[in-house]
């Protein structure tokens, strides 16, 4: 997550921050409520690791503990038919909103927790709002067994908040991330600061171009 500048005949790498984080931290709220993002990767990337069998129970269970549950799917997926039909089966519930918004800010605000198998959203939600996600993986034996397990996204999940197998215990797991959400947020900044996101990306750049043009 860095920018690279090449001027004419000399190769200057300069440590620049992340110019979309930037921007995107200044839009970011710190509030929260009973409403949970669920945010699955793209239903046909990764079959077998996929939530989407799973979902429709995930939700009932979450609203019969009255949490409400904002879906997201992935964006090619919004008009699929298999959200189609789940939206339609919840059209007169209360507790669920299907979220097929450009704009992912206003919904990463409204919440307290996320939900996903393994979307990248995962760690943009983690970084930007520092609230907790919990992973559910299907096949998590799979995956430890996989080169998946090497991956900073796998090894770095029980940072950002939990893993869960089994639907069932989703009500469980997410009070247990909420007791324990000010040590999952310490653990978040510790990432953000080894990625180097806290860099106010902006005004360096800024400086920068500066220097150059001046110089």
């Amino acid at each position: 997550m860095k920018i690279y500048l090449k001027i004419i005949t000399n190769l200057f790498l300069i440590e620049a921050g992340y110019l979309r984080f930037s921007f995107l931290i200044s839009s970011i709220t710190k509030n929260y409520n009973k409403k949970i993002i669920i945010a699955p990767t793209g239903i046909d990337s990764f079959r077998s690791l996929s939530l989407k069998r799973n979902l429709a129970k995930i939700i009932y269970i979450l609203n019969k503990s009255n949490y409400f549950v904002v879906l997201r799917p992935h964006p090619r997926d919004i008009n699929k038919n298999f959200y189609q039909n789940l939206k339609k089966r919840n059209k007169s519930n209360k507790l669920f909103l299907f979220d097929g918004s450009n704009n992912y800010l206003e919904t990463y605000n409204d919440s307290f927790l996320m939900i996903t198998d393994l979307s990248g959203t995962a760690y943009t939600y983690a970084f930007l709002t520092k609230k907790p996600v919990i992973f559910f993986s299907r096949r998590e034996n799979f995956v430890l067994k996989s080169d998946y397990k090497n991956l900073n996204y796998f090894k770095d999940r029980k940072l950002v908040g939990e893993i869960i197998t089994d639907e069932k215990k989703i009500v469980y797991v997410v009070r247990k991330c909420l007791k324990k959400k000010d040590k999952i947020k310490k653990e978040i900044l510790k990432l953000i600061k080894n990625n180097q996101l806290e860099i106010d990306a902006f005004k360096l750049t800024t400086n920068l171009l500066k220097k150059i043009s001046n110089a």
